[in-house]
């Protein structure tokens, strides 16, 4: 079964799940190891498509890429046809306190094209954000 919930449009305080969209992923990624594993342990884990990764050690390997390359991606996983990438907006201590993100339908854009133009973009408007958020960053 497939649910359709980016193609239909999101509202602001919409709620994703958060193992399978790329912000979700984004968030989970900056608690500490396992406070994430036991966040993942106590939810359902449902296949929302045949792409969604749903196994606990794929999902924290998954995760673990994120901490390192500071970005995540959900390719089909929460709706087919759709694309998306998120990237953490930290307070001045290194903390995730959110995280934005950017969809694409899958048509339009590769992965890697998707990436190729949107990633920097991304990392760019968060970066402002955190400006406006703590000015007193340097």
């Amino acid at each position: 079964m497939t649910v359709r919930l980016l193609s239909t449009g999101l509202g602001i305080g919409s709620r994703l799940p958060v193992y399978c969209s790329a912000i979700g992923r984004m968030l989970l990624s900056g608690l500490p190891q396992q406070e994430a594993r036991a966040r993942l342990e106590m939810i359902e884990r449902v296949a929302l498509t045949h792409q969604t990764v749903t196994d606990l050690e794929k999902l924290l390997g998954l995760l673990e890429t994120c901490r390192q390359s500071g970005w995540s991606c959900s390719d089909g996983e929460l709706e087919l046809g759709v694309r998306s990438m998120a990237a953490p907006v930290r307070d001045p201590q290194g903390n995730t306190i959110a995280a934005m993100s950017i969809a694409v339908r899958a048509e339009r854009l590769s992965m890697r094209e998707f990436q190729e133009t949107f990633l920097m973009p991304l990392k760019r408007a968060r970066n402002e954000l955190e400006k406006k958020l703590y000015p007193q960053r340097t």
